[in-house]
């Protein structure tokens, strides 16, 4: 069973959610799709001959960071869009290894940099140096996609700058005695992090540290296909509906529904859970006082026809104390 928790600081080595959820979909569907509710037709990848499923914007900005390649590009946005899914997708292109640590403020150097283990002998023990994930992706080359970058503590941030530079790239191990590393040149720096404010404690990062970067993209839009995932957890005209409803809510950023938050909800769909109480638990109440809001507009597109008029009752966006960019009243 995969676990979808992504960033919870007890897996260093996530990949990220929807790269997750995108493997599973695509083995539901060699396994002869998916069962009960959520049975839909069975979906090709949204653009041929890629390992992860991307929409046209996914595919545009992929296709441009790969130019980039092997300068550090960053990626800026909400959280459950797919950038994490991009940059895998980016390192399966470019080809060598992949390594993703999520950071927070409270992380350790010695999981990224690397320390000295003891080490048995026959007759005691000695110690020695184990390279970190960071270390061991700048000796060996490959993508080393650090998320959340705009959690992690000044300290590490400051250590990246020497291999944030486009030219004449060093990382030195001052824990071993200041050794220099030469760094692969297929090593390949990918960022991503949310936006400061909005719900997330973020912090804003530093002029010097986003200087460095090669490019720097923000991503305002879902980069996968958001309806063939869709379909794989839940019937076309419901997929419809979730689809019609996330349009709404993004019409206002503080609602902005993200793929993640869809297919969260499509998956309870597909264990049962009427359309709506799905929104209401997998996505309405995480927007707190905005939450009723939310599942008025779930009722406009989610109720069946001569069912659940308390929930499904179709309100005007006045009606619901929204201007013309749905901004909701608080209730």
């Amino acid at each position: 069973m995969l676990d979808y928790e992504e960033g919870d600081g007890n897996n260093p080595y996530d990949v990220g959610f929807l790269e997750l959820l995108e493997a599973e979909r695509l083995a539901r569907l060699e396994s002869g799709g998916a069962s009960g509710l959520g049975q839909g037709p069975t979906g090709g990848q949204a653009v041929a001959g890629h390992a992860f499923a991307l929409n046209a914007d996914g595919q545009q900005i992929a296709d441009e960071i790969e130019r980039v390649y092997p300068d550090p590009v960053l990626l800026l946005g909400g959280s459950g869009l797919g950038k994490s899914m991009v940059a895998k997708h980016l390192a399966d292109k470019v080809g060598g290894g992949f390594v993703s640590i999520n950071a927070d403020e409270g992380m350790r150097l010695e999981p990224i940099v690397g320390t000295w283990r003891p080490q048995p002998l026959d007759q005691g023990v000695t110690v020695e140096w184990e390279d970190g994930a960071l270390t061991s992706a700048v000796r060996d080359g490959g993508v080393f996609l650090f998320e959340e970058i705009s959690r992690a503590p000044q300290e590490l941030l400051s250590r990246l700058f020497g291999l944030l530079d486009s030219d004449n790239r060093s990382w030195s191990l001052i824990e071993r005695g200041g050794d220099a590393v030469t760094v692969n040149e297929d090593y390949w720096f990918i960022a991503t992090g949310n936006p400061v404010g909005r719900g997330y404690n973020t912090r804003r990062l530093d002029t010097a540290l986003l200087n460095r970067f090669a490019a720097i993209y923000e991503i305002d839009q879902p980069l996968a296909p958001e309806p063939d995932i869709l379909k794989a957890y839940a019937p076309a005209h419901v997929v419809d509906g979730l689809i019609k409803f996330a349009t709404d809510c993004r019409s206002n950023r503080d609602t902005y529904v993200s793929t993640r938050d869809l297919v969260q909800a499509a998956r309870l769909i597909q264990r049962g859970f009427d359309p709506v109480r799905a929104v209401e638990v997998g996505i309405a109440l995480k927007y707190g006082d905005l939450a009723q809001g939310v599942l008025a507009i779930a009722g406009q597109h989610l109720t069946e026809r001569g069912k659940g008029k308390s929930k499904g009752k179709r309100k005007s966006k006045r009606e619901l104390g929204c201007t013309k960019e749905w901004e909701p009243r608080r209730c």
